[in-house]
């Protein structure tokens, strides 16, 4: 089993709330990742139903905050719309679909920074086993500045990623998700990075996805037992 991009919902724009949407496409059991930014300088959002925050960043430019849910766990439906509330002036945020994910283990806690006007990415390393997934998230506090060129230092570099959705509410933010699986699944991803195509204050963060493990399969003996042969993946 590997895990695999699904879908992408739209970009929205709140001001003291954030309403995403669940891509109509997600599945029961799939792995929906959250990523938020808003112009708060301290704290964290409180989860919605059903969602846990993985992680975040914030300095006196404002917050970069991912969040995660399992479909079908915890009363998350496979469609309709969250709600994230306890923002501040402005708020940007999507919502991305992963299938192949562990359900009850999805992610390790990942690196999350937030930049002063020149400075983009987040620290690391994070390493995983083999399977593991890069999720790389990117917001624009104070421009609808585009990115580009997201990868990792070590793996997946720029080169492995593929950008899911880059979008912007005007001139006010931007948020950008790319993904990509890691080559060398025992490997330090090394730090984030990422190109902004105007500068300004942003934040920058990563969600390591964990690959579902494969259930065993029971074989039948004519002596009446049942014996479990596991399928590795590699």
């Amino acid at each position: 089993m590997a895990i695999a991009y699904r879908d992408v919902g739209a970009m929205n724009f709140g001001t003291t709330s954030l309403v995403l949407t669940i891509p109509s496409t997600a599945l029961t059991g799939d792995v929906l990742v959250a990523v938020i930014g808003d112009r708060a300088t301290a704290g964290s959002t409180a989860n919605p139903t059903g969602w846990t925050r993985q992680g975040g960043a914030a300095n006196s430019n404002g917050r970069i905050q991912t969040f995660l849910a399992v479909v079908g766990v915890g009363g998350v439906a496979a469609s309709g719309t969250v709600t994230f509330t306890s923002q501040t002036t402005a708020c940007i945020g999507v919502i991305a679909v992963y299938s192949g994910v562990d359900t009850t283990n999805p992610a390790d806690n990942g690196s999350y920074r937030s930049n002063a006007s020149g400075t983009t990415g987040a620290g690391g390393p994070i390493a995983n086993f083999a399977g593991s997934y890069a999720v790389l998230v990117n917001v624009a506090y104070a421009n609808g500045s585009t990115w580009s060129a997201q990868g990792c230092v070590t793996n997946p570099t720029s080169g492995n990623v593929t950008e899911r959705i880059d979008s912007a509410n005007g001139t006010t933010m931007s948020v950008s998700l790319a993904d990509g699986a890691k080559t060398n699944g025992t490997g330090s991803t090394g730090a984030v990075s990422a190109t902004m195509g105007t500068a300004g204050a942003n934040g920058s963060g990563i969600v390591l996805l964990h690959v579902a493990t494969s259930p065993p399969i029971f074989h039948f003996h004519r002596d009446g037992q049942f014996e479990p042969h596991y399928v590795v993946n590699f």
